[in-house]
């Protein structure tokens, strides 16, 4: 066994006061590299993360410490930490219509929940200011399996510099961090057919937002995704609401999508033409789409032909990461991140704000690139293992749920996500042995960034404050 001296590369500590919670807080920010070791024991990558460390608290292994973290794979944590839960924001005055052109600016974040908890910000290899050293390969990070090693491996460093073993832990990962945190959770069991040693580290909490555990079925992706094309056609004006709450026209959509819907489905091709008529009816007054559009989709409407021809009337498409966008369908380039509506609007003003805030408040001069979503280099490498990205990992949160009867579950969505629907996040979850009494299901107005807006934003980071003080 090689025995592996780990230091900092990087270290860039500031000391700083807010208010969060209503609650006056001194905290030290912490923005440094961790050197992360490959499965030989040798130095393959730095790991670049951010720190929130509340001062002057008597006795810290009683502080929880959350390891936040984003998705892609390839993405930083840059959402998440100027959206929702970092000490600072982007400041946003309209979050559906945000600039798209500078200035740009950060705010103070009084709903972080810094006052209760200490914040840990993770930005994978390749991401952000993570990168591969000179003895790394792309094979020792990009893939399932071996990110959930390096998580763990980091988490079990950041643990040990700052005397914490005995907190409390939670976890938050979003999109495919989601993946990560199930993997995770099963690797601190340890064992022989886990992570080859035994960590013993244990959380109390994991919340998962955007939830994409598994892919399913094509007929069953379908169903799952009808409530989200109906939540995006009642903010888009395209129904009839008839005097209705919107949560009263959800459950009506719902009760449909797990009844006569689902069952037309499943019917195929042997479905009577006057029942598939009555079912694209019933769909067409839920989705604002045309009856015979409908039937020529065979009552199967894709989130990406939902987006292009729900506003046609209108010449704009909506966002498949949130339906509360739109943008003109002219000039639509196809990339399926860059060209989408959310995407496309609200990356400018993150990006700019996040380099604004490392630079003036953090004080991190680092003489490369930022890397808020590594395609190329990380997402397009990434290895699922034997059965690509068709594995689910549901089961991981399954294992690392019944190893730990004390864990608890947040599944956190939001209603206008046409890439990681709500429904499909509670079908996923529902079909696992995870006791229901150990599961707390959030559904925001917003999308698959849950908490962009400032009410959504609010709530989730109260609904996080939960998590940490139950």
């Amino acid at each position: 066994m090689k025995l592996l001296f780990i230091c900092a590369a990087l270290s860039f500590v500031t000391h700083h006061h807010g208010t969060f919670g209503g609650v006056d807080v001194s905290y030290t920010a912490t923005a440094e590299d961790t050197t992360l070791p490959n499965a030989h024991g040798d130095p393959a990558g730095a790991l670049f993360s951010f720190s929130y460390v509340r001062q002057g608290i008597k006795d810290p292994t009683s502080r929880p410490v959350v390891f936040i973290f984003n998705g892609g794979p390839g993405s930083s944590s840059l959402w998440i930490h100027l959206g929702a839960l970092g000490p600072y924001r982007v400041a946003l005055d309209d979050a559906v219509h945000p600039p798209t052109g500078g200035p740009f600016h950060i705010a103070p974040n009084p709903s972080s929940p810094l006052d209760v908890a200490d914040l840990v910000f993770i930005d994978p290899i390749g991401t952000g200011f993570s990168h591969l050293l000179a003895g790394g390969k792309p094979e020792d990070f990009y893939g399932v399996e071996q990110d959930g090693r390096a998580t763990l491996n980091f988490i079990e460093q950041w643990l040990t510099r700052n005397h914490r073993w005995a907190s409390p832990k939670y976890v938050v990962g979003e999109s495919y961090g989601t993946l990560r945190a199930a993997v995770l959770s099963k690797l601190m069991g340890g064992g022989p057919s886990g992570s080859g040693t035994l960590p013993g580290l244990s959380l109390n909490g994991i919340a998962i937002v955007g939830v994409a555990l598994a892919f399913l079925p094509s007929d069953l992706a379908t169903q799952n995704l009808l409530p989200s094309l109906a939540a995006t056609a009642w903010y888009q004006g395209k129904v009839d609401k008839k005097g209705r709450t919107f949560e009263a026209f959800i459950r009506e959509v719902r009760e449909f999508d797990g009844g006569e819907y689902g069952l037309a489905l499943y019917a195929g091709h042997g479905l009577p033409d006057n029942q598939r008529k009555a079912i694209a009816s019933r769909i067409a007054a839920m989705t604002g789409l045309s009856e015979g559009f409908v039937l020529e989709h065979n009552l199967r409407i894709s989130g990406h032909d939902f987006a292009n021809e729900l506003l046609r009337d209108r010449q704009q498409q909506v966002g498949m990461y949130d339906g509360r966008f739109t943008l003109p369908a002219e000039g639509d380039a196809g990339d399926p991140v860059a060209d989408d509506p959310a995407m496309g609007q609200y990356s400018a003003a993150f990006v700019g704000a996040f380099h604004q805030y490392v630079q003036s408040e953090l004080q991190v001069s680092v003489d490369q690139p930022y890397q808020v979503i590594a395609f190329a280099d990380v997402n397009s490498k990434w290895s699922y293992g034997p059965q690509g990205m068709l594995a689910g990992h549901a089961e991981d949160l399954e294992a690392g749920m019944r190893r730990n009867p004390a864990m608890k579950l947040y599944v956190m969505s939001g209603y206008y996500d046409l890439v990681t629907p709500f429904a499909q996040a509670e079908y996923t979850i529902g079909h696992t042995a995870i006791p229901a009494d150990r599961v707390q299901y959030k559904t925001y107005e917003s999308g698959h960034m849950v908490y962009l807006g400032e009410s959504n934003m609010r709530a989730f980071a109260a609904d996080v404050r939960e998590m940490v003080t139950r």
